[in-house]
């Protein structure tokens, strides 16, 4: 190496002990990669379920996802969905290209695998549950959620969309959105975190300084930029975030940019990438030391293998799990891909001392991962990601790339937790972990979950097993017996709970239809709520989210009281009422059979039975031009021609039900009148209006040509509507709604009219 060369490579060394010039280089020399997967799927956009800060999904087992066996070779250890697009691609195309000739199918086998959301990832973990966005906290409460701390999350080159996607993810997962505060390059130190996300981007140099000079773009890194922020924010909703992008990939970048954080004031580092460790690793131990700083770094993602920075003793080294959380208690075993092993330069560090891998081989030097969290592509996690000039799309991405940011976000809670109650911050926190920690086994097993299954290789110590392995070191966070021994406070704060808000309704099902109807019930964030029926009908239940069930509804009218109580032990209830209809077609009443004389104007009416509730609606098909038919079921023809005609009448009632009649129409060739033709009465359409619950009444009175008496009948109108022979027209405590039916006008030879009612209670 040249002198000059020697100088640059050493440019970022100023702050710790001097190296040599020649180990300077070599650092320069030495590329990281990010040690992230992506599963082999394109998913859906993920629902909303959770915007608002509900937790909904946390109910739930995470979606499930499968993909073609074919793509069971495509490596997904920085996977681009450019690639698996078009590798999806060539097989459709490969499966056309040999039709007809031969049958090709599809692999018969597939792959398979979930992808989690952040209400899920803190419920299987033991995190508190999200607030509601906006919702008033206490300092406790903010604490929980990281507020007043700093996470650093180093990556190399620029991501232009890493804000807007992780509001994108925030929005919708319920997570608080992060405002943008730029920092000034000049800034020697930032201003103390606030109580809420805000979010900056910084570029680094290799001065251990900040330049406006944006890095380049690159494709395989931007998923790492946007996983990393997202996951991080995801545990720790309320810290300050900071982007740290590097002008590249480079070990001398890497320690330009730790330099720069620790100058700009306390906080955790992440760092999710790593090389293979090198003769020069021990040297540079240094840049991970600060006052009030604790660094995590990705322990790999292909096997047996130890990277740095991880291996450094002052760097947590995270590695991976995969999980199974539906609901109850996780279980996990070791990812077959995570990093680990022992190292073959750095020597054995005091707070490992004594440890022993699976096999009872006693550790010799530094033994990587210290910790781990769920890491594996078949339970991958969900990432909003956008590619420039392309729709924000969203992948299931795992590694533990994605597992050191969260423990990241972990640590910083821990911080915040600390804080208000005027302790420092945690700092390097191996000794606490190994020697406070799994040392002592009631605080082992309340602060982590051993994973004792699985292996990353075939070696004896490449296996998980009890107490610590080099697969998944101590195991993963139980948080909140995790967040109670690193912080000294015997219980994290969640959300203050009220009471659940229980609305009461009115519902309609069918009784020949299974009944799953919501309580409409809204709970507090952060709390279980269970529910309970009173004066409910056997068979009907609710079920541990709040939904009615009742699998052979009984035809009838009830009314219940469901009350909801909430973990607090905080309740309300409210009536609901029930009504199950049969289920039955309605049934017409007229007889279908309708006669008039040419040229004349003629007006009847089609009448049904209506078995369940509601409005019936009547239509017809195949009439004769001219004759017109309402929904009401008025019939009406201006000027009748004269012929026998046949078509099909309708009624339908609001739930689907509906029956047909065949009807025919004769209509006579027109005579001269004489004394003895009689007329159809007619009555006048008319429309009311009443408040609900009121006694309503109105005399209706037809007309007819002859002077003969006349009748009166209903038809379609609801339960409760009275008619006198009179024509008084009442209902006594009208029931709420907007209601259509007719009333039938007759005379003394048959001949009928229909007036059409229109009526709304209010």
């Amino acid at each position: 190496a040249t002198a000059s060369a020697d100088a640059a490579a050493s440019s970022a060394f100023g702050d710790v002990a001097a190296i040599d010039s020649g180990t300077a280089t070599q650092v320069a020399a030495t590329e990281v990669t990010p040690a992230y997967h992506m599963a082999p799927v394109l998913l859906d956009e993920p629902t909303a379920s959770d915007a608002g800060g509900t937790n909904t999904s946390a109910r739930y087992a995470p979606k499930s996802w499968q993909a073609d066996g074919d793509l069971a070779d495509l490596p997904t250890a920085r996977l681009s969905r450019d690639v698996l697009t078009k590798r999806i691609s060539e097989l459709g195309r490969m499966r056309t290209a040999s039709a007809p000739s031969e049958t090709v199918t599809p692999n018969a086998t597939t792959i398979t695998g979930t992808v989690f959301t952040p209400a899920q990832i803190r419920a299987a973990y033991g995190l508190v549950a999200l607030p509601a966005v906006g919702a008033s906290l206490t300092t406790a409460q903010a604490a929980a959620l990281g507020a007043g701390q700093t996470i650093y999350l180093i990556d190399a080159y620029h991501d232009a969309t890493a804000l807007s996607d992780l509001n994108a993810f925030s929005t919708k997962f319920g997570l608080p959105t992060c405002t943008n505060v730029v920092v000034a390059t000049t800034a020697t130190t930032l201003a103390a975190a606030p109580s809420t996300c805000t979010f900056s981007q910084l570029h680094s140099t290799l001065t251990n300084t900040m330049t406006a000079a944006v890095p380049a773009y690159n494709g395989t890194w931007a998923p790492e930029s946007k996983l990393d922020v997202q996951w991080a924010h995801a545990i720790a909703p309320l810290a300050r975030i900071v982007l740290v992008e590097m002008p590249d990939p480079m070990s001398s970048s890497i320690l330009g940019a730790t330099q720069l954080v620790k100058k700009l004031g306390a906080g955790v580092v992440s760092m999710s990438f790593g090389s293979v460790e090198a003769g020069w690793a021990a040297s540079y131990d240094g840049y991970f030391v600060g006052t009030g700083m604790t660094y995590v770094a990705s322990a790999g993602d292909a096997g047996t293998e130890v990277l740095w920075p991880a291996v450094s003793p002052s760097v947590l080294a995270v590695g991976g799990t995969g999980m199974n959380w539906s609901g109850s208690a996780r279980t996990e075993v070791a990812w077959s891909s995570t990093g680990g092993g022992m190292s073959a330069k750095v020597p054995l560090p005091a707070y490992q001392s004594g440890f022993m891998s699976p096999g009872g081989v006693a550790l010799a030097r530094r033994a990587v991962p210290d910790v781990a969290f769920n890491a594996s592509p078949t339970t991958g996690q969900y990432v909003a990601l956008t590619l420039p000039g392309a729709a924000t799309v969203w992948s299931a991405y795992a590694g533990t790339s994605i597992a050191a940011p969260q423990w990241a976000g972990i640590v910083a809670v821990a911080n915040a937790i600390r804080a208000v109650n005027s302790k420092a911050a945690l700092g390097d926190i191996h000794t606490m972990l190994y020697k406070s920690i799994a040392a002592v086994p009631g605080a082992y097993a309340s602060s982590m979950g051993d994973v004792t299954e699985g292996s990353n290789g075939t070696c004896a110590t490449c296996k998980a097993g009890v107490g610590y392995d080099m697969t998944t070191g101590l195991g993963t966070p139980n948080a909140t017996g995790l967040l109670a021994s690193l912080t000294g406070v015997s219980t994290t704060t969640a959300v203050a709970t009220g009471a659940p808000t229980v609305p009461g309704g009115n519902y309609t099902g069918k009784s020949t239809a299974a009944l799953s109807q919501s309580l409409n019930v809204t709970a507090p964030s952060g709390t279980t709520t269970s529910y309970t029926l009173s004066g409910a009908p056997s068979g009907l239940t609710v079920d541990t989210t709040g939904t009615l069930k009742w699998a052979a509804p009984v035809a009838g009218s009830y009314s219940f009281t469901a009350k909801a109580t909430t973990a607090a032990g905080k309740s309300a209830q409210a009536t609901y009422a029930l009504k199950v209809i049969p289920g039955t077609n309605p049934a017409f009443t007229s007889n279908g059979v309708y006669t008039a004389t040419g040229g004349s104007a003629f007006s009847g009416a089609l009448s049904a039975t209506n078995p369940n509730t509601g409005t019936l609606t009547y239509s017809v098909t195949g009439a004769p031009s001219g004759l017109a038919v309402s929904t009401t079921g008025a019939i009406s023809w201006a000027s009748a021609v004269a012929g026998t005609y046949a078509f099909t009448a309708k009624v339908t009632d609001n739930y689907g039900y509906a029956s047909t009649q065949a009807a025919k129409f004769t209509v006579a060739t027109a005579t001269t009148p004489t004394a003895s033709t009689n007329h159809a009465p007619t009555l006048a359409a008319a429309s009311f209006a009443v408040k609900a619950g009121a006694t309503w009444s109105t005399m209706v009175s037809g007309k007819d040509a002859d002077g003969d008496a006349l009748s009166y009948s209903l038809s379609g109108a609801p339960t409760g509507v009275k008619l006198t022979s009179s024509g008084m027209l009442y209902w006594v405590g009208a029931v709420k709604g907007t209601y259509k039916f007719n009333v039938i006008v007759k005379d003394a030879k048959g001949a009928t009219g229909a007036g059409a009612i229109a009526l709304v209670v209010s």
